[in-house]
């Protein structure tokens, strides 16, 4: 094989310094990154084919703003910092210049060992605030995310 490992920042990425390549995967980063919609704008001028853009999404904005984009912004305490709504990261794709050719429903991702397991006796606390909803949720069912197919827009 002729691939190249490269470390580079993914807001430095261009054709000039990368090439093109015909497919790309993108996979829950955007969620650690604070200009999300920019990572997405460097990989759309390094992709000359198709990609798919899979990411976390805010569970229950998702269910209650189907058509209404919305982020939860964290950036504090947290190694994350937008949490889009699924109808937000749509925008922020095509934001970026990519066309949606294809999208998943909801899907959750479970959670690996060292997550703690949830008690049910903590869900009237966890009902109470917006983050313990989520962290309720996450407990349970794992990590709401969405993926989609793209391309760069032509237009």
């Amino acid at each position: 094989s002729g691939v190249e490992r490269r470390d580079i920042s993914v807001y430095d990425l261009s054709p000039e310094t990368m090439g093109t390549f015909d497919f790309v995967f993108l996979g829950s980063l955007l969620l650690h990154l604070r200009d999300p919609v920019r990572a997405l704008a460097a990989i759309r001028s390094v992709c000359g084919g198709e990609a798919v853009i899979a990411d976390t999404v805010d569970f229950w904005s998702s269910m209650t703003r189907r058509r209404t984009p919305t982020a939860r912004l964290e950036g504090v305490e947290r190694p994350w910092w937008w949490i889009p709504n699924v109808p937000a990261l749509h925008q922020m794709v095509r934001s970026a210049g990519f066309d949606v050719l294809e999208a998943t429903s909801l899907y959750f991702i479970p959670l690996g060992t060292a997550h703690p397991k949830r008690s049910w006796r903590a869900i009237p606390g966890q009902l109470r605030t917006a983050l313990g909803r989520e962290e309720l949720v996450t407990g349970f069912k794992g990590l709401p995310h969405a993926a989609l197919r793209v391309r760069p827009a032509t237009g």
